[in-house]
């Protein structure tokens, strides 16, 4: 588990490395955490989500390197939909780091406030909410699970009732700073 303070470093690294600042001393010793994801959400001052990047990998060791990774995809994000050095700063970072991604057969098994959900439709449909994004919606399980499969999907939204829609619950540590 990772101190409140650990993340707020972490939290202030990576907004530095989007903005292509100096980016504070983190020792990534004090990070070796076995996880399979990483994911880091900037909304505006204003609520609005600007910026949603993360990897899942199965076998990841350290956050700062998959911080890292993220960050550098996020900065390059950024830049090509010239969002402000000052939207950035003013946002707030909501970081996730992922510890487990479990199959659950009863698709309502898992806890809406506290772990966020992953679900795949065969190879091609697949959609994720994070618990930063479950908590803004305000939403029974059920409306959680429709938006997932129509938004996310890109299919019927009761795609997850069946029997190849695959519902997974993610276990997760966040901070947002």
């Amino acid at each position: 588990m990772i101190s409140d303070e650990k993340w707020n470093n972490l939290a202030h690294y990576a907004k530095n490395k989007i903005l292509a600042e100096e980016v504070p001393h983190i020792t990534k010793e004090d990070f070796v955490l076995p996880h399979v994801g990483f994911y880091i959400g900037v909304e505006s001052s204003s609520g609005d989500d600007i910026l949603l990047e993360g990897i899942l990998h199965e076998s990841l060791k350290n956050v700062v390197e998959s911080v890292d990774l993220v960050t550098a995809s996020l900065a390059k994000i950024s830049q090509d939909k010239d969002i402000e050095h000052s939207t950035i700063q003013t946002s707030t970072f909501h970081l996730t780091m992922i510890t487990a991604c479990t199959y659950v057969k009863n698709p309502l098994s898992w806890d809406e406030n506290k772990d966020g959900v992953f679900f795949q439709w065969g190879q091609q449909f697949k959609g994720m909410y994070l618990p930063h994004q479950i908590k803004k919606m305000n939403c029974t399980k059920l409306e959680i699970l429709d938006k997932l499969c129509s938004w996310e999907g890109k299919i019927c939204s009761s795609a997850w009732r069946q029997p190849c829609g695959l519902i997974w619950k993610l276990t997760v540590e966040s901070y947002s700073s």
